[in-house]
């Protein structure tokens, strides 16, 4: 009989430390959940802001170019001034 009281504290034990490891495992899991949401949020901010960036930087390359072509035409009327002199 004492052997089988042994057994059992023994068998209640191990399923209090199995509870315990599982309880634990289950906060962790929680935590990487949440870590994802984040990190996942975070991304869609970075990919948003990547894309108004690229925007914005195709329209800084249209006007550059757009100015260099102002600038090549006020160069030829000043080489047509020059030689005109």
């Amino acid at each position: 009989m004492r052997q089988l009281l042994t057994e059992r504290d023994h068998l209640v034990a191990l399923v209090n430390s199995k509870h315990q490891e599982a309880l634990v495992f289950q906060q962790e899991a929680q935590k990487a959940s949440e870590a994802l949401e984040r990190d996942a949020a975070e991304n869609s901010n970075l990919q948003i802001r990547f894309g108004n960036l690229v925007h914005d930087y195709d329209q800084l390359e249209m006007k550059l170019a757009s100015t260099r072509r102002e600038l090549a035409g006020f160069k030829e009327a000043l080489n047509h001034l020059e030689v005109g002199c």
